[in-house]
Parts: C-alpha cells; structure tokens; sequence
C-alpha cells in the first residue's frame, strides 16, 4: 500500500470517528430529555387527584349548587373582602336563584398582566329581584 493510499485510509478512519463522535454528542441531550418527559409522564400518570387536601384557607370550601325547575340553590357562596393580596376577610353563605328573573350576563375577562395573553375569566348574573352572583373557574392552591 503507498503512503498516499495510508494516508487517505487513516483521515477516513479519522473522519469516520469524528462523525461517530459528532452523533454521541447531538445524541445525548435528545436521551435525556425524552427520559425526563418519561419521568414526567409517569409522575403525572400515578398522580390522585383528590377534594381533600390541605387547601389555602380562601379555597377550602367547595360551593354546592343544586337545581330545581326554575330554582338553583347555591351553598357556601363565598364572598371574599381583599385589603391586600394575602389579607382577606370570608364570609359564606347560601342563596337561592330564580332563573325566570334572570336579566343580565356578563362575561369578564381581567388580564393578568399589561400583555396580552393569559386572563381570569367570569360571568356574573343580574336577576331583576336585585341579587347578583358571579361565578369563575379557580385553581386550588394547597397550603
């Protein structure tokens, strides 16, 4: 063999490895996050949702409303008076509704931020008998 054949023989070797070498590296970050999103998965999957948990004071009590033809009856309505974000005086109380009296509602949107995107949204209800309610989907912290 000429050493021009053993030199083009060994950069070939040398190319070769560094493609080998090249496919680890790129490789390696692509295993691992597949095998946190796996982890994820199967934290997320063995995951009990449950109602009783040690919930944040102003999320501990769940409404219960109930229909009846034209009535719905609404248990531990919560009202909650905020002075601040962390200071808050709660009062519940139970209220039944007449849907036949029902005039008005609203859909509110309140942006969390100046930006747009993500936003609490509500409905709140006018009945002509002068009571209002408004309703909104809330998470739940725990404590």
């Amino acid at each position: 063999m000429t050493s021009s054949c053993k030199r083009k023989t060994q950069k070939h070797l040398q190319i070769r490895n560094m493609k080998k070498i090249l496919i680890k590296i790129l490789l390696a970050p692509v295993v691992v996050v597949l095998l946190l999103l796996i982890l994820y998965a199967l934290f997320i999957a063995f995951q009990n949702p449950s109602l009783y948990r040690d919930w944040a004071e102003d999320q501990s009590i769940l409404a219960d409303i109930s229909f009846d033809n034209n009535l719905v009856s609404i248990k531990n309505l919560g009202n909650y008076d905020y002075s601040s974000p962390s200071e808050y005086t709660s009062q519940y109380y139970d209220e039944e509704f007449d849907i036949s009296l029902l005039e008005r509602v609203w859909y509110i949107i309140e942006p969390f931020g100046e930006k747009d995107g993500p936003a609490h949204t509500m409905m709140s209800f006018d009945f002509s008998d002068g009571k209002h309610v408004a309703i909104s989907a809330e998470i739940r912290k725990e404590k």
